[in-house]
């Protein structure tokens, strides 16, 4: 189980900013990584014991961009690799995601493992943006975001 407890000592130990829902249990921060700006929620759910990384409104391919293709094709390639780490585009209207989903329902997470976990998901992100941005470089010169 992850309590709201340990993700709120997490953050106010290390200075990090972030909202919490009244029920205490979904937690939204803001971030900045490389040139993107993005906003991500942790959501738990099932008790406390399902937990949910997720980013929020970070950008939007839409059909017909000339590197959607290829940032698909990125993306599947980092979900092979890291497996329960995920970037994906919606089907419906482009908007790029990255996940982390992740069942906490032996023992009591703590304060160190919850970091390193966020901290993953911050990384991946990371990376998944960078692979986006190159392929949106090779696919348009004069492209820098969508």
């Amino acid at each position: 189980m992850l309590t709201p407890e340990t993700i709120q000592r997490h953050f106010d130990s290390n200075g990090v900013k972030y909202m919490q829902s009244p029920d205490g249990d979904r937690f939204a921060l803001s971030w900045t990584l490389g040139r993107h700006r993005v906003r991500t929620e942790i959501l738990l759910h099932d008790g406390r014991e399902f937990v949910v990384m997720r980013t929020v409104d970070m950008t939007c391919i839409p059909h017909g961009h000339p590197a959607r293709a290829s940032i698909l094709d990125r993306f599947n390639e980092l979900n092979f690799k890291y497996r329960v780490l995920k970037a994906m585009i919606d089907p419906n209207d482009g908007e790029v995601t990255v996940t982390h989903e992740l069942w906490c329902d032996v023992g009591v997470v703590d304060e160190d493992s919850f970091g390193r976990r966020y901290h993953g998901f911050l990384r991946f992100t990371e990376i998944a943006l960078d692979a986006m941005d190159e392929c949106m470089r090779h696919a348009d010169p004069l492209s820098n975001a969508c």
